[in-house]
């Protein structure tokens, strides 16, 4: 019997008894009062019994909508692949659960903005309305417990509260599983976070954002968000700021040296609001401290972006730390996680770092977004990677004093080793005159070389330019004539056909 029964009959009850009190005979006063005891024993039993959870009401809005922040823009491909993964997911045979929509990205690209605009499109669809938490602020993991009691606060404001993280997890699990919820859960730290959060009905959908690939752990795939186009990243700017195309310029050169990041696009437009809303002089400042010899300048400048990569950078271990120093003295954009191991040079023992080693601190790196890949090595068939911009000067500000000549001359002698081994796959005529003696073999432990064809390749020549520009000195140093004179003969051909391509 429901509890709206329950009250219906203490009510008769309740009526019928006072009647017959006031108006009948003896006997039937007393059958009056029984039946208002038990009217009165009906409504206190129906007033203590707990609230039975059902589905909530189909217009109740929960914890109402996320606002719609004003300052975003573009992001036009990202949000029809959500739309697309959503929709997939959403068909009978995919899933026997809520969907699940996660994201990830480096620290500041933009992943709360995207999920929240990406819950503004699907609010129609999910008519019990939103919720919304932050799992994590400032480097601290908030609490399940303390997030479940929001929720629940949200979807039942008179529900007596369990006590511990597993009850209310399951009452949560309760309350949606016949609802229509939409999610959004912000900076989760791992999927074990994010677990006892998800609601249990099939109508219901998540949206997870993170800065780790939580997608295999979730069993989903994760949508990887990169810093937006060059475009996009203008429109950002022309947001924050409320300027106009006049400075095009200056915007173009502001958008690029903070390497088109979100977050460091916001906060030199909320100081070009502050100092009245002119670009030159920020385009300015930035040309400046990102040429100051001093280490701290990412702290002074944007310190909103230092705080978000020293997050990260915080739960390293000392040898991650110092790897992830030592990669920010690599001058080309990318690269393979090989060099790492002549970055590093040999352990504390004494011996030389293996490459099996230097991956794996590589991945770990990759995993917390201080890397990201930028795509395939065709001399190697590895992923290659890339420091972003900012995240380097952080690097650059934590790496402290090091012999980076010694360090640098170990990298050269890895790359020239590198290209003897290219041309000699390559070219069965190719023969240094000068060969080092006793040579590192930095790289051959590194890989097989299954894609060479046609001696250095034009896209990895491209990629590696600027430590390729370093082994041409190397190699005339050490007296490899003929090695120097292939490598400056490949990068002047690499400079021609990126000039006649460009016409």
């Amino acid at each position: 019997m429901t509890r709206v029964m329950f009250w219906s009959v203490a009510v008769a009850s309740a009526a019928a008894g006072g009647l017959l009190i006031w108006s009948g005979p003896m006997p039937l006063r007393l059958a009056g009062a029984v039946l208002l005891g038990v009217a009165t024993g009906l409504a206190l039993w129906a007033a203590r019994r707990p609230r039975p959870v059902g589905p909530l009401p189909a217009t109740q809005v929960v914890g109402g909508r996320l606002p719609r922040l004003a300052t975003f823009r573009g992001r036009t491909r990202h949000l029809a692949e959500l739309r697309e993964r959503y929709e997939r997911l959403r068909e009978p045979e995919a899933s026997n659960g809520a969907i699940i929509l996660p994201i990830h990205g480096l620290p500041g690209v933009g992943k709360s903005a995207l999920a929240r605009e990406f819950a503004l499109t699907l609010a129609a669809e999910f008519p019990d309305g939103q919720l919304y938490a932050n799992l994590g602020n400032a480097g601290n993991i908030r609490p399940e417990a303390e997030i479940l009691k929001s929720f629940l606060a949200d979807l039942r404001p008179d529900a007596e509260l369990p006590m511990s993280t597993n009850d209310r997890a399951a009452l949560f699990r309760s309350l949606t599983a016949t609802a229509r919820i939409l999610v959004v859960l912000d900076a989760a730290r791992d999927h074990e976070q994010v677990a006892r959060l998800i609601p249990a009905g099939a109508n219901c959908a998540v949206i997870v954002t993170s800065r780790r690939n939580l997608g295999p752990a979730l069993g989903v795939e994760s949508l990887a968000l990169d810093v937006p186009s060059m475009d996009d990243g203008l429109a950002m700017l022309r947001a924050v700021s409320n300027t106009l195309d006049e400075d095009r310029k200056f915007a173009i050169e502001i958008v690029d040296r903070v390497g088109r990041l979100p977050l460091a696009i916001r906060a030199v437009g909320d100081e070009i609001v502050r100092d009245g809303g002119a670009l030159a002089p920020a385009a300015l400042r930035l040309r400046g401290w990102q040429s100051e010899p001093g280490a701290d300048a990412l702290r002074r400048h944007l310190p909103v972006v230092h705080e978000r990569v020293e997050s990260e950078y915080s739960r390293l271990d000392r040898a991650e730390r110092q790897a992830f120093a030592l990669l920010s003295l690599i001058e080309s954009p990318s690269f393979v996680p090989w060099v790492l191991a002549p970055l590093l040079g040999y352990d504390a023992a004494g011996h030389r770092v293996e490459q099996l080693a230097v991956e794996n601190t590589v991945s770990r790196l990759a995993e917390r977004q201080l890397l990201t890949i930028a795509g395939l090595d065709e001399v190697t068939g590895l992923d290659r990677y890339q420091l972003h911009p900012l995240v380097r000067s952080f690097a650059v500000s934590v790496r402290g004093p090091v012999d980076a000549v010694r360090i640098l001359e170990r990298v050269d002698e890895a790359y020239l080793e590198a290209i003897d081994l290219i041309l000699a796959a390559s070219e069965a005529g190719y023969r240094d005159r000068n060969p080092a003696p006793q040579p590192l073999r930095w790289f051959a432990a590194a890989t097989a070389l299954p894609r060479i064809s046609d001696g250095l390749p034009g896209r990895w020549v491209r990629a590696e330019y600027r430590n390729l520009l370093r082994c041409v000195g190397a190699a005339h140093q050490r007296r490899r004539f003929v090695l120097c004179w292939r490598i400056a003969v490949r990068l002047a051909d690499s400079v021609r056909t990126a000039s006649a391509g460009s016409r």
